[in-house]
């Protein structure tokens, strides 16, 4: 890897000129901050509402924002020192409070007795958590670790308004999710993450990010034996083939706690008129609920049983926005020859699969709606 960035230095002529720029100079602008707000905000996953969001800001409430431990960045090479770091308690109390008063929100750290009294006085409580890794550093678990499931069962107890947000790098175990009214995932959501949180919770934005993986039961739910992982004398057998992720969930028929590409949002979407000509796939998306936002709709194809495959393959997707009561069609244009093949170990290549296939469309990998077949 170093050769090849160093190769590209060359090739541009970083060596050819002295360097004239200050490495701790800050280049950032309210544009770049604003896009930083924005990613955060539009990858941010809903998994549970009870009803609870969006918060009104412009209500006579009370609000418990708790926690100090929300990382926004990875370790290693996905550390960043940003010129800033807005706190979820910072970016809620700039909301809440735009008319000048700072009565309305308090902010504790991590320590139950605190949290758990400021939870008592308010009329919601915020919890905001996390955990972190980096290179060569796995996660001892899928767990928050630091006491913090405890925290969140301590809350919740005393405050049934309870919404809990988290930053994480990866799958997440999350045993109070039933205890909770809300719960929103957020991956590393960097240097405006405060705002986001604040932009989500309170309505300014409508959530509409989806898993990227699946959040599991229970630790090693797959049952990965130590030969898999973390592997014996250095070696790690992947004798799970190609179950990984959502494939072995669907191929074990276990109901996963939040599905791959998974996401709730403040509005509803109906799925319908699936329509299959050749290799291009269509169906009608409709925003049936009163607000405005965006729906993930995925394409996944389901292989004859003689091919070998998992139930099913994830092969498209696409974020589509649209207005309360607009409806659009939805076109997806990948299904090529390679999207029918596998891998044929003996001869080193892709081969094409002949028969009968399954075609399928939904908001997550658990929620298949839409249905039809194709034979190639």
């Amino acid at each position: 890897v170093s050769t090849q960035s160093t190769w590209a230095m060359f090739a541009v002529g970083l060596f050819d000129r002295p360097s004239t720029g200050n490495i701790k100079a800050n280049v950032t602008s309210p544009e770049h901050n604003q896009i930083a707000r924005d990613i955060a905000s539009d990858s941010a996953v809903l998994l549970k509402n009870d009803g609870i969001l969006p918060l009104d800001s412009s209500s006579v409430n009370t609000y418990a924002v708790i926690g100090t431990i929300f990382p926004v960045a990875g370790g290693g090479s996905g550390h960043v020192d940003g010129p800033h770091i807005i706190t979820p308690c910072q970016g809620i109390t700039s909301l809440v409070n735009r008319n000048g008063s700072t009565s309305r929100v308090t902010c504790v750290d991590n320590d139950v007795t605190n949290a758990v009294n400021a939870a008592k006085k308010a009329n919601f409580a915020i919890v905001t958590v996390g955990t972190k890794s980096s290179e060569g550093a796995d996660r001892e678990s899928l767990s928050l670790g630091n006491n913090q499931d405890e925290l969140i069962s301590a809350v919740v107890a005393v405050q049934p308004n309870t919404i809990v947000i988290a930053s994480t790098p990866g799958a997440l175990l999350m045993p109070w999710a039933s205890q909770v009214k809300a719960v929103i995932v957020m991956f590393m959501p960097g240097q405006e993450a405060g705002h986001s949180v604040a932009d989500i919770v309170f309505g300014i934005v409508n959530p509409s990010g989806r898993l990227p993986l699946t959040m599991p039961n229970k630790e090693n739910e797959v049952g990965f034996t130590p030969n898999q992982y973390p592997g014996v004398n250095l070696q790690s057998d992947y004798s799970e083939k190609l179950l990984v992720g959502y494939r072995w969930y669907d191929a074990n028929k276990v109901q996963p706690h939040f599905a791959f590409g998974f996401g709730l949002s403040y509005t509803q979407f109906q799925y319908s008129s699936l329509q299959i000509q050749e290799t291009t796939v269509q169906f009608t998306l409709t925003n049936v609920g009163k607000v405005a936002g965006a729906d993930v709709p995925q394409l996944y194809i389901s292989f004859p049983p003689s091919a070998g495959e998992p139930p099913k393959l994830l092969r498209d997707f696409q974020k589509i926005y649209l207005e309360s009561g607009q409806s659009t069609i939805v076109t997806f244009n990948t299904l090529s020859d390679r999207d029918f093949s596998i891998w044929d170990a003996n001869v080193h290549s892709w081969s094409t699969v002949k028969g009968t296939f399954q075609v399928l469309v939904g908001p997550s990998s658990d929620k298949i709606l839409l249905q039809a077949s194709i034979s190639r």
